[in-house]
């Protein structure tokens, strides 16, 4: 006969151990990575995590995404408490509603947890960081939950950045490029490009001390002396051996399994790993168009002389 009673209830789970567990990854260097999507942040986020002092994940889209929908949960149980507190509980004073303090109490519990979890197997890295290119557009929020956090804005060529962005679309909706003019698409989505850009070099212009700008092909051009510059910046070990090693890790080659930067795969994350690609297969119109509105970009991270 099998025994009636309930089944005892699960142990409460250890909430001053788990606190502390976040506050040991708040004290770690937290970085973020941001950048226009396509601009090559899976790539530096693997070279980053092959470093031993350093966990690199993404994407967690903890401000876009997690964010959005936080503050939406939070309105609805705040309106739900209001009416309750005007409609019955006025003579008592009610329940205190979720103000920002308590939201970003809640959001950088969040994101804590998510670089805990990332670390599993990893205790002892110095330098917690996430890449959703998105973050580029959450800097000056992120650095309120962590003032002592880096900041990481990968730039690249926006003529490239679009055409990457292109073939990607055509890769996961099979048919729609056939309904759709690459120059075009250019041309429209240029501005979104340059403001994702300009939003993020604000950010380092404003905090230069917690902020690292990047490039694709300077990470094309030279992998190595790039990462040494992102090392120092993070605070981990930084010598020519481990550049090579992290860069080693994450060459064009080894990622697609044997195939030379510049030879094309369409259906591949990994397309072709070159820069100045939009050579070609930009009209001079579009081109022009793209100089009119980045031009700015383009001349201060030198796009205008490759």
């Amino acid at each position: 006969m099998t025994d009636p009673s309930p089944a005892p209830p699960a142990p409460v789970a250890d909430w001053a151990g788990r606190q502390a567990a976040l506050a040991a990854v708040a004290a770690r260097q937290l970085f973020f990575i941001g950048a226009s999507p396509r601009s090559g942040t899976t790539w530096l986020q693997l070279m980053l995590d092959a470093h031993p002092d350093i966990s690199c994940r993404g994407e967690a889209h903890f401000g876009d995404s997690f964010a959005l929908a936080l503050r939406k949960a939070a309105a609805e149980h705040n309106k739900l408490l209001d009416h309750k507190n005007r409609l019955l509980l006025s003579e008592v004073g009610g329940y205190p509603l979720l103000g920002l303090p308590e939201l970003r109490h809640l959001l950088a519990t969040a994101v804590l947890l998510g670089l805990e979890r990332q670390t599993v197997g990893r205790p002892h890295c110095r330098a917690v960081g996430e890449k959703t290119p998105d973050n580029v557009r959450w800097f000056a929020e992120l650095r309120q939950l962590f003032p002592q956090a880096r900041f990481i804005l990968l730039v690249r060529d926006p003529r490239d950045v679009l055409i990457s962005a292109w073939h990607l679309n055509a890769r996961l909706s099979p048919g729609w490029a056939e309904t759709r003019d690459l120059q075009v698409f250019v041309c429209e989505k240029i501005p979104i490009v340059e403001r994702n850009i300009r939003v993020g070099q604000a950010f380092g212009d404003a905090w230069p001390a917690q902020f690292l700008c990047l490039s694709y092909e300077a990470l094309t051009d030279a992998p190595e002396a790039t990462l040494l510059r992102l090392f120092d910046f993070l605070g981990v070990s930084a010598t020519p051996e481990l550049a090579a090693s992290c860069a080693a890790a994450a060459t064009f080659e080894r990622l697609t399994g044997g195939r030379a930067r510049g030879e094309e795969a369409a259906g591949s994350h990994f397309r072709k790993g070159v820069a100045g690609g939009w050579r070609g297969v930009l009209t001079e119109e579009t081109n022009r168009y793209v100089v009119e509105k980045a031009g700015w970009m383009l001349a201060r991270y030198g796009w205008g002389e490759r």
